[in-house]
């Protein structure tokens, strides 16, 4: 299947998918940023991989598939069901987690996202659920994210984190990275306990900085307690 939806796919997509990396959608975010589109729209989809509706996403393979029996396997691979502990649980909706096919399912479902927002011409990257889409405004911003989120809930069936979308590139800001790098920073695909121990927060988070937001530096505490 992989060779013919790679035929289809936004050339902006960019997560599990062959040769292609987060290297490179950070990249592609960097010559949006160089063209002038400096405002970001940062999508948050609140449990994307357990919400996918199946039979939406069955509609969207039937577009491009014919085949009855792969067809047929590839809704009894949705619907096979998890094993929790020695209680087994129906799979009603969702891609299953750890499943070798569930990453190109999942980029066949937001694939509908991209074709739109290729239709409308707007700057987008998406690494697998994560979607960022450039503007050169926050007018036009908010005039996106509401038309966009529609078509998310609506649409896709989807669910929006809107307390999460737009925010990590602002608070990064105001830590004093400049715009630019806070755009590259807020891009990478890491979870929170990793960026916790990465070079973007060494760099934002100093002793100096939280020791001014009234913390305790723990290692001058230390070596006063030692010195006494």
């Amino acid at each position: 299947m992989t060779p013919m939806f790679e035929n289809v796919f936004s050339d902006n997509s960019f997560g599990f998918r062959p040769n292609r990396s987060a290297h490179d959608a950070i990249k592609r975010v960097t010559e949006f940023y160089d063209q002038g589109y400096h405002v970001v729209i940062d999508l948050d989809l609140k449990s994307y991989f357990d919400t996918v509706n199946h039979d939406l996403l069955m509609k969207f393979i039937k577009q491009y598939i014919d085949d009855e029996w792969l067809l047929r396997m590839i809704r009894k691979f949705l619907t096979s069901g998890v094993m929790d502990g020695q209680l087994f649980q129906k799979s009603e909706k969702g891609t299953p987690q750890g499943g070798n096919l569930s990453p190109l399912l999942a980029n066949i479902y937001l694939n509908e996202l991209d074709k739109l927002l290729m239709s409308r011409g707007h700057k987008f990257v998406r690494y697998d659920d994560d979607c960022n889409i450039y503007v050169k405004s926050k007018q036009a911003g908010y005039r996106v994210l509401e038309s966009i989120s529609k078509f998310l809930e609506k649409d896709l069936k989807l669910t929006i984190n809107r307390k999460k979308t737009k925010t990590r590139i602002r608070n990064l800001m105001k830590l004093g990275i400049p715009k630019n790098q806070a755009w590259i920073f807020a891009n990478i695909r890491k979870g929170y306990w990793r960026t916790a121990h990465s070079k973007t927060l060494l760099y934002t988070l100093t002793n100096r900085k939280l020791e001014s937001l009234g913390l305790i530096n723990m290692s001058k505490k230390l070596e006063s307690i030692q010195n006494a």
